[in-house]
C-alpha cells in the first residue's frame, strides 16, 4: 500500500515528493537572512544566543537566516534589536518578489 503523510512542513512516505526545505522563499528573504547571519557571526553570537536576545525561537531564527521565513514588522524589530542594528540596515535595497508569487532558488 502506498501512502503519504504530512509531518509539519514535510511530506513523508514512499509517494512523497522531494521537498527542498532550505530553498529561500525569495531573493529578498535570502539576502535578509544572509545579512542577519553575517551580523550575528561578526558579533560572535550563536543562533541560540541571538534568538534569546531577540526574544524569538532559535529554530525561527535559523529559518530567517536560510531565507525560509517572511518576517513581520515586530519580528524584524526584535532581531534588529538583538543584533544592535537599525532595521533599515537589514532591509536596505531589497526588492519585493515578483507579482506572480514564483519562488526563486
Amino acid at each position: 500500500m502506498l501512502w503519504t503523510q504530512t509531518v509539519g512542513m514535510y511530506a513523508v512516505g514512499p509517494m512523497a515528493q522531494t521537498i527542498a526545505p532550505s530553498t529561500p522563499i525569495s531573493p529578498a528573504a535570502r539576502a535578509l537572512g544572509e545579512r542577519v547571519r553575517s551580523r550575528r557571526e561578526a558579533l560572535g553570537l550563536s543562533q541560540e544566543a541571538l534568538a534569546h536576545k531577540s526574544r524569538v525561537h532559535w529554530t525561527f531564527l535559523g529559518q530567517v537566516e536560510r531565507g525560509r521565513r517572511n518576517l513581520n514588522l515586530h519580528n524584524l524589530l526584535k532581531i534588529a534589536a538583538g543584533l544592535g542594528a537599525d532595521p533599515a540596515e537589514l532591509i536596505a535595497g531589497l526588492q519585493p518578489p515578483d507579482d506572480d508569487g514564483a519562488r526563486s532558488g
